[in-house]
């Protein structure tokens, strides 16, 4: 099935209902939201030239995801615990008033920050700091996209396009947190803005030279 052409939010960005970033052959990552419930026969209330952030929203409107109540979360912040890189002091699960707010900060400084919207929508968010030890991301933190086209990624020697390079918009999209995969499902992991960086700062212990990151995840059914 051409996900593409056959759903009107294609690409929302976002890994809730199975959806997932791969990377082809050719070496180019692509959208894969075969599994999203999202009926293809949607029709749209905003131009084609929309942004991310409201196709984002839009999603969430449509499926109106329900929060599930999770009582324990001790696996969950044992392993962050000992996953190499991730700070111990400074691991914070955010309640409900703290992920609005968060979401509400975010919105201010970064509307293509889908990976922190993702995170905060999630059943779960945790708020933690890393040293540089963490181990690389699973995929790349910042994709270049132009007109809902990903046409590259940021690496660390700078921009590469996978065609002719064009004008684009940077997109931070949900990443994956592997040590976390037995426990839960639809994870998303990203940075924050410099608001909400600052924001987060005041919450968890945090050495000056760390990172902020954000961590949302759902129960498994």
């Amino acid at each position: 099935m051409n996900t593409k052409k056959a759903c009107p939010l294609y690409p929302c960005f976002d890994t809730l209902t199975g959806a997932t970033f791969k990377r082809t052959h050719a070496g180019n990552i692509t959208f894969v939201c075969n599994t999203c419930p999202i009926p293809r026969n949607l029709k749209p209330d905003f131009s084609p030239n929309t942004s991310i952030e409201t196709l984002y929203f839009q999603k969430m409107r449509i499926l109106k995801p329900k929060p599930l109540p999770w009582n324990d979360c001790s696996e969950i912040i044992n392993t962050l615990e000992n996953t190499k890189g991730i700070c111990k002091q400074s691991i914070l699960i955010l309640s409900e008033a703290q992920k609005n707010q968060a979401l509400e900060i975010e919105k201010k400084d970064n509307h293509q920050n889908i990976g922190i919207y993702s995170s905060l929508t999630r059943d779960l968010t945790i708020a933690c700091a890393h040293d540089s030890s963490l181990r690389p991301p699973p995929m790349p933190i910042v994709l270049l996209v132009n007109k809902r086209e990903i046409l590259g990624e940021m690496t660390q020697e700078g921009k590469k396009f996978y065609k002719n390079p064009s004008k684009c918009a940077c997109v931070l999209p949900p990443i994956d947190f592997p040590e976390l995969n037995h426990f839960a499902k639809d994870i998303a992991s990203s940075s924050p803005g410099i608001m909400l960086d600052a924001w987060l700062r005041k919450k968890i212990n945090i050495n000056p030279s760390d990172a902020t990151l954000l961590i949302g995840l759902n129960r498994k059914q």
